[in-house]
């Protein structure tokens, strides 16, 4: 298949090319390479060859028309995703999120593109007291960056209704982990995410001390808990909701994550015995978003799209060491 990958310099996205490419299919990606640069793109090319790719800002939708590919299909990763950013400029957050997407649905019925694919997020939600989720659980976001994805959500849905966009929402929960060989990853210093922040600071390249904020939440260490997503294990979903929407036509909302969920202070033990038995850290108080537990029941994505995610917890820490290693 021919598929653009929108945001494709990225760190979600440059998995998502490299899945492509070893799978067989074409990738055309498009990147304004705001929050990226060439790094990712430059190391698929010296590992797959040759691709092509545009240094492209999806808000533009001149350009975006100019392109003259055969397509099957559109996966978005192209948004900015900071919840405190988007708390800050609320503007910014709509004007390239929902108006990039606004512009990619143009682009898609324009040329006749029928499958859509797009990178939702679990903070669509209003989280529960229980902390689990399913699709079925009311949407009530805390923060633009929030109000932007469901907003995208729901184009997608009416224009499915409209002119008959296939479109998959993709609700993701604590994405981590890079290439197991290292090869790509997440070329910003502002991830935000337990595991960017660990190596960020154990390798100084954010040299601030690593915080564990709060540890008086209703759990059993009384750390935060929540459900992490190996990449690689998200990008195969994304094919797979490709691949379902051939066969099953209209607009789908499936979760990504494991079910299964890690407190912090427990990832902080893993990473302890992989990467430095004498790594330090220190307790601070709980920020005021930030809810004791999050998981997903992935039941849906596991029985709808054949779809599993396989790598562990290990996989991430060792996956990520090989990456930030080389920074």
């Amino acid at each position: 298949m021919n598929i653009l990958v929108a945001g494709g310099a990225g760190y979600i996205g440059s998995h998502m090319v490299a899945l492509l490419l070893e799978k067989g299919h074409t990738p055309f990606v498009i990147d304004n390479l705001s929050t990226s640069d060439l790094k990712n793109i430059d190391s698929l090319r010296k590992k797959y060859g040759e691709f092509r790719f545009e240094q492209l800002d999806i808000r533009n939708d001149e350009d975006l028309l100019k392109i003259d590919v055969e397509l099957d299909a559109i996966i978005n990763f192209a948004a900015l995703k900071s919840i405190p950013e988007s708390v800050e400029f609320p503007e910014k957050y709509y004007d390239n999120n929902i108006g990039g997407t606004t512009n990619l649905v143009k682009f898609a019925k324009e040329k006749g593109i029928k499958n859509f694919v797009f990178s939702s997020t679990a903070n669509v939600y209003k989280f529960s007291e229980t902390g689990v989720l399913s699709e079925e659980s009311p949407t009530e976001p805390t923060a633009p960056y929030g109000y932007s994805k469901l907003a995208c959500e729901k184009l997608l849905e009416y224009s499915n209704q409209a002119f008959g966009l296939n479109a998959t929402a993709l609700r993701y929960f604590n994405v981590c982990g890079n290439a197991m060989d290292g090869s790509i990853g997440d070329p910003s210093t502002t991830n935000t995410s337990i595991f960017a922040a660990l190596f960020l600071s154990y390798y100084k390249i954010k040299p601030t001390e690593f915080s564990v904020f709060g540890t008086d939440f209703d759990t059993p260490d009384g750390s935060g808990i929540r459900d992490y997503i190996h990449v690689i294990d998200l990008c195969s979903a994304h094919l797979k909701a490709i691949e379902y929407m051939q066969n099953n036509p209209g607009f789908n909302v499936f979760n990504l994550g494991t079910g299964t969920g890690y407190s912090v202070l427990e990832i902080m033990e893993k990473f302890k015995e992989i990467v430095d038995k004498d790594f330090q850290y220190k307790i601070a108080p709980r920020r005021p978003s930030d809810v004791g537990k999050a998981i997903t029941i992935p039941t849906k994505a596991n029985t709808l799209l054949n779809w599993k995610a396989e790598h562990s917890i290990e996989d991430v820490i060792t996956s990520m060491n090989e990456w930030y290693k080389k920074f």
